[in-house]
This record gives C-alpha cells, structure tokens and sequence, in this order.
C-alpha cells in the first residue's frame, strides 16, 4: 500500500495541471517560434493577421516602498508605502488554425506578449 501513493500522487497532479487549461511557453508561426517578451510586430509577421482581435485597457495599482528617512546613529530606515497608477492597454489575438489542431491564443500587454494559451479545436 507505500508505494501506491506516489503514483497516485503523481495522477492526482496531472489531472490538475490538465484540468487548468494549457499555457504554452511559445507557439510555432511557420518555422519561427513566438515567445512571451516578443513585440507585435514580430508576431504580426511571423504569424499573419489573426482570426479575431479584442483591445481593452485595464487599471492597475501597483505599491512601491520607498525610505522616508535614515537614522544615522542605528543605520536603520523605514519604508513608506506608495501607490502607483498605471494603465495598460491589452490585447488578445486568436488565431484559428482549422477543425483539427488548436487554437492559439496570445495575449499582449502594452505592445509585449505577456501569455500564450492554446484553446479548443477550431473550426
């Protein structure tokens, strides 16, 4: 019944993983592959225009620490919160490959591929 459980273990955390969905580190445009951190010009050249487009902006707010003061007797400082406002305009492209394989998903940040995600079988 001990050596049971690591085999079970390692179903339990496939079928996890499988049921997330797929986040792909890269996808394959032709011969040249498109990665998280490419530009979209690139992917618009390698890959062609996509199948569908949608843009929308988000709001973000990020914090940042930053020293108010230093104590020159102790070397000690403290860090003050501060928060920062940012917009990002985001994208994501699908691209249809047909009934057969997947389809990719790739979403942009500020002009950066951020996540790559197959979909479901196309049409």
């Amino acid at each position: 019944m001990k050596n049971l459980w690591p085999a079970l273990g390692i179903v339990i955390i496939s079928v996890v993983i499988t049921a997330t969905g797929a986040h792909a580190l890269s996808i394959r445009c032709g011969v040249r592959l498109i990665s998280e951190g490419d530009i979209k010009p690139k992917v618009l050249a390698e890959c062609g225009e996509p199948d569908h487009v949608e843009i929308w902006e988000e709001e973000r707010i990020y914090r940042h620490y930053y020293k108010t003061r230093e104590d020159s007797r102790y070397h000690d400082s403290w860090l003050e919160p501060r928060y920062i406002k940012d917009t990002v305009v985001v994208e994501e492209w699908t691209y249809n490959h047909g009934r057969y394989r997947f389809m990719d998903h790739i979403r942009f940040e500020n002009g950066k591929v951020r996540m790559i995600k197959s979909g479901d079988y196309g049409y």
